[in-house]
């Protein structure tokens, strides 16, 4: 869950945030949903998280049956000083 998809992606891609992600080097945004209140995204979070890994791939198929990565673009156009504030935030 973030309130900045765009960033989260970055994030994800360049490796800058140890987890899951960067353990299994996955870079490609594939699926996101957006939510009205951060209550309701996290309690669809921590449902999807219980679904069988089955379930997870045919909702990704349902609106990417391709697989592309949805973020391929998003930073295309953010300056190299928007991109630094995020690592300098990012490392605290």
């Amino acid at each position: 869950m973030t309130n900045d998809i765009g960033r989260r992606a970055y994030e994800h891609r360049e490796g800058l945030v140890p987890g899951f992600t960067k353990k299994y080097g996955l870079h490609s945004l594939v699926y996101f949903e957006r939510h009205a209140t951060a209550p309701a995204a996290i309690h669809r979070e921590k449902r999807l998280k219980k679904w069988p890994r089955v379930w997870k791939i045919n909702l990704i198929r349902t609106d990417n049956p391709d697989w592309k990565d949805l973020a391929v673009d998003w930073h295309s156009e953010m300056s190299a000083q928007d991109i630094e504030n995020w690592i300098t935030r990012i490392r605290g």
